[in-house]
C-alpha cells in the first residue's frame, strides 16, 4: 500500500539502456514526477501555477545511486518537504524498489517568475502547506 508521500511509477523500456538498467537520468525524471504528484495531492498543480500565477519552479539536485532497478520494476518514490523558506523549499526524496533504497537525494526548488526568470516569494497559502506537509 502506498504512503501519503509515495508515488509508484513502473520502470518503462524508455527509462533504460539496452541492457534494461535504469539510466540515470530517468531516476531524475521518477523524482520530479514524485514532487509533482506530492503539489498535486496538496492541492496545487503546477500548470495552474504557470498559467495563472506565471511561476516556475527551477533548482538544484544532489543524488546518490545506492543500486540500479531494472525494467517491469515498481518504484516508490518520496518527496518530503523537510525546510521550506520564503522563496524555496528543500525536498527530501528517495526511489525505493522494493526494500532497496536505489536512489536519495536532497532537491532544492526556487520559486521564480516567468518572463523574465527570477526568484520571487512562493505564495504565502503554498509555503503554509508545505510546511505543515
Amino acid at each position: 500500500m502506498q504512503e501519503r508521500d509515495e508515488s509508484a511509477f513502473r520502470v518503462y523500456y524508455e527509462d533504460t539502456d539496452a541492457g534494461g538498467v535504469v539510466q540515470h537520468a530517468a531516476y531524475v525524471r521518477f523524482l520530479e514526477r514524485a514532487r509533482t504528484e506530492k503539489l498535486r495531492r496538496l492541492g496545487w498543480e503546477q500548470r495552474a501555477l504557470a498559467i495563472k500565477e506565471r511561476l516556475l519552479f527551477a533548482g538544484r539536485l544532489s543524488v546518490e545511486y545506492l543500486c540500479p532497478a531494472f525494467l517491469d520494476d515498481m518504484l516508490r518514490v518520496t518527496a518530503v518537504p523537510v525546510k521550506v523558506g520564503a522563496s524555496s523549499c528543500i525536498f527530501s526524496q528517495k526511489i525505493l524498489c522494493g526494500d532497496k533504497e536505489a536512489i536519495t537525494a536532497e532537491v532544492l526548488v526556487v520559486c521564480v517568475r516567468q518572463n523574465p526568470l527570477r526568484p520571487v516569494k512562493m505564495p504565502a497559502p503554498l509555503a503554509s502547506v508545505l510546511k505543515t506537509a
